[in-house]
């Protein structure tokens, strides 16, 4: 929680005044939380962005409003239909000797064994559900994949062990990822083959004549 993102309240809640935050680089949001309550606020769109980039969506972050700081979590981001811009932010104030339910990325980490035989990774789950203390929610879920051969998987109950000081809101046999059999090209060019012959022969046989 080392970067401190600064925030300003915000005291003109029209509309027109929202739009022109916008206009000026800001994105407008709100801090809440059993001890924030409901605060209107704004912050610069370049530093949200850069602090996301960083700290990432799931993290603990610092947040500061007019001098007081706040620990706070991105509880949900709104973004422009069309434009795909974020307009609004909410950020959750917490206690950090609660616990608290999140979502937090699965890293794969190593290279599968089968990958030298032309086997292909697919990632399948690409977030955890978890429930732990707002101060030790983690990076990221790691999960080893090197051991993995063609057709062999990787699932929740895996991982389990390494991540026990977390209550893990997944089935233990849900896949995170799989090594899928290399693409079986010649069996496709052999079909395309024998087509293009099929009709080359239909082409050079002679029409029957009356």
């Amino acid at each position: 929680m080392e970067t401190v993102l600064t925030a300003k309240r915000r005291t003109d809640l029209r509309k027109s005044a929202t739009n022109r935050l916008r206009r000026e680089g800001y994105i407008p949001g709100v801090l809440y939380g059993k001890e924030a309550g409901n605060i209107p606020i704004y912050v610069s769109k370049g530093e949200f962005l850069k602090t996301v980039s960083k700290e990432g969506r799931n993290r603990l972050l610092n947040l500061e409003v007019d001098g007081k700081k706040w620990n706070v979590l991105i509880q949900e981001t709104q973004e422009h239909p069309l434009k795909k811009e974020l307009i609004h932010v909410d950020f959750f104030a917490v206690d950090l000797s609660a616990e608290i339910r999140t979502e937090v990325s699965v890293v794969l980490t190593g290279e599968p064994v089968g990958t030298k035989q032309g086997g292909i990774l697919q990632q399948v789950l690409f977030e955890m559900e978890i429930t732990t203390k707002a101060n030790e929610i983690p990076n990221a879920i790691e999960v080893d994949v090197s051991h993995l051969d063609i057709d062999d998987t990787v699932v929740v109950g895996d991982v389990l062990d390494r991540y026990k000081k977390y209550k893990i809101h997944h089935e233990p046999d849900e896949v995170i990822a799989t090594l899928l059999p290399p693409e079986d090209t010649g069996a496709e060019e052999t079909e395309a083959e024998a087509a293009d012959a099929g009709a080359a022969e239909g082409e050079e046989q002679p029409s029957d004549e009356s």
